[in-house]
C-alpha cells in the first residue's frame, strides 16, 4: 500500500518546475518554493500549498490522488522606474508557464510515474499591495503503484 504521496508530489512537482526553463524565464529556480516560503522572499515566486491526498486502493494497484495548489506571486515589472509590465500580467504569464510544463505531464512520484492535470487558474490582487497579484493553479496528481 502506498502512503498519502504528499511529500514525493511537491517534491516532483518543484523539481520539475525548477528544471524548466520556460518556468525559471520568469522565476528563479530558488524561488520556487514548497509550502513554507522565506520571511522576505525575493519576488516574483511560487508557492506549492495546501496539499491533499484521497488513497486509491484497488486490486491491483495502491496510489492516491493529490490534489494541491501552485501560487505565482508578481509585482510589477519595472525598467528604468517605468512599468513595462503589470502584476497581473506578470502573474499571469508565469502561471501560464506552469500550466505549460505541469499540466498532462507524468512526472516520477515514489518509483512510478504520477499524471499532473491543471485544473483551473484563478488570478486576483494579492493582500493589501496594490502593485502585487496572485495566480492559483488548481491541481491534481494521479499516482498508481503495482
Amino acid at each position: 500500500m502506498a502512503g498519502d504521496l504528499i511529500r514525493e508530489t511537491r517534491q516532483a512537482v518543484i523539481i520539475h518546475a525548477a528544471g524548466d526553463p520556460t518556468v525559471t524565464e520568469l522565476v528563479p529556480a530558488s524561488s520556487i518554493h514548497p509550502s513554507t516560503t522565506p520571511a522576505n522572499p525575493a519576488w516574483p515566486f511560487t508557492r506549492f500549498d495546501g496539499p491533499q491526498s484521497l488513497p486509491l486502493d484497488l486490486s491491483c494497484v495502491a496510489g492516491a490522488t493529490v490534489t494541491f495548489l501552485l501560487h505565482a506571486f508578481a509585482k510589477d515589472r519595472l525598467e528604468g522606474g517605468v512599468v513595462v509590465e503589470t502584476a497581473e500580467d506578470h502573474a499571469s504569464r508565469i502561471a501560464s508557464a506552469l500550466k505549460l510544463s505541469l499540466h498532462n505531464r507524468r512526472l516520477p512520484i515514489a518509483g512510478t510515474a504520477g499524471l499532473i492535470r491543471v485544473r483551473s487558474i484563478r488570478s486576483l490582487r494579492d493582500g493589501d499591495e496594490q502593485s502585487a497579484w496572485h495566480a492559483i493553479l488548481s491541481c491534481e496528481a494521479r499516482i498508481l503503484a503495482a
